[in-house]
């Protein structure tokens, strides 16, 4: 059997779901992305498949705005996606179909039926938003799928709602259900559900006197009312599913890792990797941590408690692969780098004379440095974004930048480990510092004569001003972004467009024919270059 070709179809006729009658919007999550996944496994000591060449199955797969965009990313790769709801496959068929893609193929099928072993092999497995949300009998049969059809150097990506944070967001959820038990429309279960949770958040819960009790109840209070504001911007779509479905298990993560030990599984990251870094916690967490964590599902639990973890997103492999948890600065030269992070010159309150600081954009975390190769090759990556350097290529051309006129004072190697353990660090405190992937993302920065803009992203930009971009983020566009975008198809210069959006806007007053023309052949160079910088451009 030829494990490179997706599966026939089979058992098209699953009965109706909850999904059939009010589909679940579609989304792409990064943190699934199999480049995402096989770059931590790599940095982890192992050899996954590249992403160019390998097979994906999504279990719960929608309509498919997961698995979608990663085909078209990846032509070479082969993507299989199930679902139990039938309506949300014939979605996701539809809009394969309109974009052509050949490597691509969905079931609709209940996971418990899924017995053909002519799935074969599959180098990443991922399950997103599906694992607590069904009963029991089908968790099981997920982690049976991991380990029956997981290859054995695979990885696989499932999420889960966790304790001990979701027991607090789970008391606004069980008023709801208790509120809504007789109530079987979905949406009128979504109205009166929103209705009832306002009305208990929004009762004075304080007490006169300054007591433990009272300072419970505001507490009590501010949960509710901080939740009751995140519903309200939820749509019914998502409300009606994440919150208000009847199967919605929150368990320990150690719970969670003995059902998957026992399937033959075991834990080999986070997909958010910082989370489980100890430097990024006070000395006294990490000297509890050292003196009673004994292995690593004791650590992740004790992070758990800290953080007060309502969800997990976890890397699994098969339990016989022998792992090697050291993060070792060699397995960065296997990666490609970039950062997203603004600099700016040092003020006197960073305590660095004369350097360069270098922040997230939100400008929550940053460093500052004087030392000329550090400088320079975080400047070369922050000019660079979103594109992406080698550690070689970015340390030889730091050097290059750095000792322009001078001998250079350490060896290659030497700048090779420093660079190695800063990108390092700066990773493990937040991917806003820097990113880290397993192969080059498939786009350009370059702009063309005739720019070619992600043809997935002009199919969702059709009908929405949210598109996936080649980094499977989500980006927002507006409408003069959006007109422009979908002209870019390879054909259509800058000029064309300028002309088009011309001929279909309001001409400003007071401005000669050429001024116009001129200003909006500017606003379209602005938008391609927002376009390439949103990695939504790929030729």
């Amino acid at each position: 059997m030829d494990n490179r070709k997706a599966p026939t179809m089979t058992d098209l006729n699953p009965v109706r779901t909850p999904y059939d009658d009010i589909i679940y919007p579609e989304a792409a999550f990064a943190q699934s992305h199999p480049d995402r996944i096989a770059m931590l496994g790599i940095l982890l000591g192992m050899t996954p498949a590249p992403v160019e060449n390998c097979r994906v199955l999504e279990l719960g797969c929608g309509t498919g705005g997961n698995l979608i965009p990663m085909a078209y990313q990846y032509p070479n790769s082969v993507f299989v996606g199930i679902d139990y709801a039938a309506t949300q496959i014939d979605v996701a068929r539809a809009a394969s179909d309109a974009i052509n893609l050949q490597n691509i193929e969905f079931l609709a099928k209940n996971f418990l039926d899924v017995t053909d072993e002519s799935l074969g092999e599959f180098d990443y497995i991922i399950a997103h938003g599906i694992y607590s949300w069904v009963p029991r009998p089908v968790q099981a049969k997920i982690l049976d799928l991991y380990k029956k059809h997981l290859a054995p150097n695979g990885i696989a990506y499932i999420s889960y709602n966790t304790l001990p944070g979701w027991r607090m967001y789970g008391v606004g959820r069980e008023m709801m259900m208790y509120r809504i038990r007789n109530v079987t429309d979905y949406t009128e279960r979504a109205r009166t559900a929103r209705e009832f949770f306002n009305f208990i958040a929004n009762i004075p819960k304080s007490l006169d006197n300054d007591t433990h009790w009272s300072q419970f109840m505001n507490a009590f209070g501010i949960l509710l009312q901080s939740q009751a504001s995140y519903l309200q911007l939820k749509p019914d779509e998502m409300f009606v599913h994440d919150e208000l479905e009847y199967n919605n298990e929150a368990l320990y993560f150690y719970e969670f890792m003995e059902r998957a030990e026992a399937a033959g599984l075991q834990f080999l990251s986070e997909s958010y990797f910082p989370y489980s870094v100890l430097t990024n916690f006070p000395e006294n967490v990490r000297d509890f941590l050292g003196a009673h964590a004994t292995n690593i599902i004791e650590l992740e639990q004790y992070l758990d408690y800290f953080r007060n973890r309502t969800f997990r997103q976890t890397l699994l492999v098969h339990s016989d692969l022998q792992l090697d948890r050291r993060i070792k600065p060699q397995q960065l030269a296997k990666l490609f780098i970039t950062s997203p992070m603004t600099k700016s010159p040092t003020a006197p309150e960073d305590g660095v004379p004369n350097g360069i600081k270098f922040a997230t954009r939100n400008n929550e975390l940053s460093f500052a440095s004087n030392d000329a190769m550090t400088v320079s090759s975080f400047s070369l990556l922050t000019q660079a974004y979103p594109a992406e350097y080698g550690l070689l290529e970015l340390v030889e051309a730091a050097r290059a930048d750095t000792y322009t006129y001078q001998v250079p004072p350490k060896t290659l190697d030497q700048d090779l480990q420093s660079t190695a353990a800063n990108i390092l660090q700066s990773f493990g405190r937040s991917y806003d510092m820097v990113e880290l992937r397993a192969s080059p993302a498939p786009m350009v920065i370059e702009i063309s004569e005739h720019p070619i803009a992600s043809f997935y992203a002009r199919y969702q930009a059709q009908n929405s001003l949210v598109v996936t971009n080649q980094r499977h983020e989500r980006v927002n566009l507006d409408e003069t972004t959006r007109f422009v975008m979908l002209r870019l198809d390879g054909q259509t210069s800058a000029e064309d467009i300028a002309r088009e959006l011309e001929r279909a806007a309001v001409a400003p007053r007071n401005k000669t024919p050429l001024e116009v023309r001129e200003g909006y052949y500017n606003e379209v160079g602005k938008i391609l270059g927002y376009l390439a910088q949103s990695a939504l451009l790929v030729g």
